[in-house]
């Protein structure tokens, strides 16, 4: 008897969600989504390239760069979408293992049509894996039999005879 009226107060609550969602106002613009999408591609530079901090400055210098190209450019759908499609492009060649350049800089349109292009190019640094250590054999080392670890039981060896 108690779980009917849980039950339906359960019910209602989701009725009440149901009814805000449904008046919510309509999706976030695409201009209020640039600076979200410009956050994820700093903590994806910052996360793929710890290891190599001149990749991810070079790479950190060209998202600045173009970013100010698109503040200087008229705000215009065309312009929002294409610095939304090179983050998105920069966040996919920035993945963890992947060793992709990030895409050429997109042009913007001004007020009068003409495309602009991003004033500041850095040459992305080179990426260097560390090279792997090879332990040198020790200089005194002794092997003689009695030490072998991997040398096979010599009671088994009579029992074989």
């Amino acid at each position: 008897m108690i779980r009917l009226p849980l039950v339906l107060s359960l019910l209602i609550a989701f009725g009440f969600l149901g009814v805000a969602a449904a008046a919510a106002p309509p999706a976030i613009a695409q201009t209020d989504r640039q600076p979200t999408l410009a956050e994820q591609a700093t903590v994806q530079f910052d996360l793929a390239f710890r290891g190599n901090p001149n990749e991810g400055q070079a790479r950190m210098q060209r998202l600045e760069a173009v970013v100010a190209a698109w503040r200087a450019a008229s705000r215009t759908d065309a312009n929002n979408e294409r610095l939304s499609n090179w983050l998105r492009a920069a966040i996919r060649a920035s993945m963890p293992g992947s060793h992709d350049e990030l895409p050429a800089a997109p042009t913007f349109a001004d007020n009068a049509g003409r495309e602009k292009q991003p004033t500041v190019k850095t040459a992305p640094a080179n990426a260097h894996s560390p090279e792997p250590t090879i332990a040198a054999p020790a200089a005194n080392s002794t092997h003689d039999a009695q030490n072998d670890p991997f040398q096979d039981d010599p009671a088994e060896k009579q029992a074989m005879k």
